[in-house]
């Protein structure tokens, strides 16, 4: 993520004067990044532990057209669709679309570019995604991933769910041969939608095998043990050693799909694990800042408070891995200080040591209040009243109150109390404005 001659990955900003930008395998510039997009920065060390930027490397996971109707999720919140064989699932509350594309735009025969994770179900989790034309046959695609069911024979292999026929391929960029398991990309024509790609270049891509510091994010799509699982970052698959690491938060247990960041040292394609710090962030709080306190030192940290309704409110840290964006103007980079106190703010959190730490910050333009996370214990019901607290906000229920079920399916209030009774409960509150504390709707979550 760029901006004003810097760019911020992982919660560190560096400097990228006089700094090589390559995008595509072509020689960029700042401009031509974007928020969201999942880039690789190469440093080099200095004795006084000073950082500099070798070069910037950003390619894009998929570009090429949407095959089917895009499908919503009962809640409205994510579409799904498929582009070159590979199912993506876009998240209206964090992928950033590029310039005049939009949740609501996505539509079948889209030319599309993709940035994003893949998930243990192979599903590329879109960060980022922008429409460049629309569908015509014999247009450019490309697609990255690990190679499977290579056919040598009839020089074929497949890229998650896409067919590549490389018999025309330039494979100077593969110097070790193909095999099953290797990382590649792989650009061509498509000569219709959902067909195969008729490969002119592969060539291998992955992560540097050695690194005295190395920071990835990505989702564990393979997981032993905490000394044996692998992360699926934004330039491949890498093997992880966290037996020894610091967990943030402390007791986080580590399993396949989470959405991690890990600290340490690469060797020989391993990365020995000093910190894993959680990104997943099942608690959301969307309604109005209250106040927002950066620290007098430095802008980017601080605390936000949050109101729901007069007199419940939920405090939030900032620390420097909150991703804070500006959306009423066009998706572009913030840092805290330049949020206000009545700012509508969608904030996705974690529970930390702290209380609650927000993993991203979008000020956006006002809509309906959302308050979700897991129940405290004991809801309380008689009838349709009652009450749900979440993260300490406490919203009543009566009968007004629309009860839903996972798949977005009515039910009445005892089936709700019940499932949410003795807390722990993924619950999502809705009160339409002005924040009243009666929920318009309580549904149950996955």
């Amino acid at each position: 993520m760029a901006s004003f001659g810097s760019i911020f990955v992982n919660g560190f900003e560096f400097d990228l004067t006089g700094v090589p930008i390559t995008i595509d395998d072509q020689s960029g510039t700042e401009g031509d990044l974007h928020l969201g997009q999942v880039v690789t920065v190469t440093t080099n060390i200095g004795s006084d532990g000073s950082v500099t930027v070798r070069n910037v490397d950003f390619d894009y996971d998929l570009e090429g057209p949407i095959s089917d109707t895009p499908q919503s999720d009962p809640d409205g919140l994510t579409k799904t669709f498929t582009v070159l064989g590979t199912v993506v699932i876009v998240d209206a509350d964090s992928t950033i679309f590029g310039s005049g594309y939009g949740f609501t735009s996505i539509s079948q025969n889209d030319m599309v570019q993709i940035s994003g994770f893949f998930d243990s179900n192979d599903v590329l989790r879109a960060k980022y995604i922008e429409k460049t034309d629309t569908f015509t046959p014999g247009v450019d695609v490309e697609a990255r991933g690990q190679i499977a069911e290579l056919n040598t024979p009839n020089q074929t292999f497949k890229l998650h769910g896409l067919t590549v026929d490389y018999s025309g391929a330039d494979l100077s960029g593969v110097p070790g041969g193909l095999h099953d398991g290797l990382f590649v990309e792989a650009k061509g024509i498509l000569l219709q939608v959902g067909g195969v790609m008729f490969a002119n270049m592969v060539e291998v891509e992955g992560l540097a095998q050695n690194a005295v510091a190395a920071a990835v994010e990505g989702i564990i799509t393979t997981f032993n043990n905490n000394s044996d699982f692998v992360i699926n970052s934004g330039n491949g698959p890498v093997h992880v050693d966290a037996h020894d690491a610091a967990l943030d938060p402390p007791g986080l247990i580590l399993g396949g799909n989470l959405q991690v960041e890990v600290e340490g040292t690469l060797t020989n394609g391993t990365l020995s694990a000093t910190k894993v710090q959680l990104r997943n962030a099942l608690i959301k709080l969307e309604t109005t800042a209250f106040s927002v306190e950066p620290d007098l030192l430095n802008p980017r940290v601080g605390t936000v408070v949050l109101e729901f309704f007069d007199g419940q409110t939920a405090t939030v840290t900032v620390d420097e891995k909150t991703r804070v964006l500006d959306t009423t103007g066009g998706p572009a980079q913030a840092v805290l200080s330049d949020l206000r106190a009545g700012d509508f703010l969608r904030v996705k959190a974690r529970r930390s040591t702290s209380g609650l730490t927000a993993t991203q910050i979008i000020h956006t333009d006002p809509r309906d209040i959302v308050l979700q996370g897991l129940t405290d214990p004991a809801p309380a019901t008689s009838g349709n009243t009652g009450h749900v607290s979440i993260v300490g906000v406490r919203y009543q229920t009566d009968g007004v109150t629309e009860f839903k079920d996972a798949l977005n399916n009515p039910i009445d209030s005892a089936n709700f109390f019940s499932s949410a009774a003795g807390g722990g409960r993924l619950v999502r509150i809705k009160d339409k404005q002005p924040g009243d504390g009666m929920a318009d709707s309580a549904e149950l979550e996955n």
